[in-house]
């Protein structure tokens, strides 16, 4: 709204120099207090947006670490991961040869007492 009345001033202004040939000085003051005005608001207004835009790249820059280290977490886990597999699938392998051995030492004890 103060820009709106700002720029109905400065066109008063215009038309008050085309009819008098002069400025009243106190139409100047209230020009030039519209403009301040003016000035101030969109000042302020900049100032927010800056500020605004700060907190969002700070924001930005922490959600970007977090990632980063959800990554590195995730990266880990899977590395632990692939470990525990080949570990389980050793233990798969060796629960493997102790029951084929068992059934080995088992077929030979038979066969021992039969006496074959």
């Amino acid at each position: 709204m103060a820009v709106t009345i700002g720029g109905a001033c400065w066109c008063l202004v215009l038309v008050l120099s085309a009819v008098f040939g002069a400025f009243p000085i106190y139409v100047l003051e209230g020009i030039i207090s519209e403009v301040t005005t003016d000035v101030e608001t969109w000042k302020n207004r900049i100032f927010q947006v800056e500020e605004s835009i700060m907190a969002k790249n700070s924001e930005s820059a922490q959600l970007a670490n977090l990632m980063a280290e959800k990554k590195s977490s995730l990266q880990l886990f899977v590395e632990q991961s692939i470990e525990a597999g080949k570990e389980l699938q050793h233990l798969h392998d060796t629960e493997c040869n102790i029951v084929a051995l068992n059934t080995r030492h088992a077929g030979a004890l038979r066969e021992a007492r039969l006496g074959v």
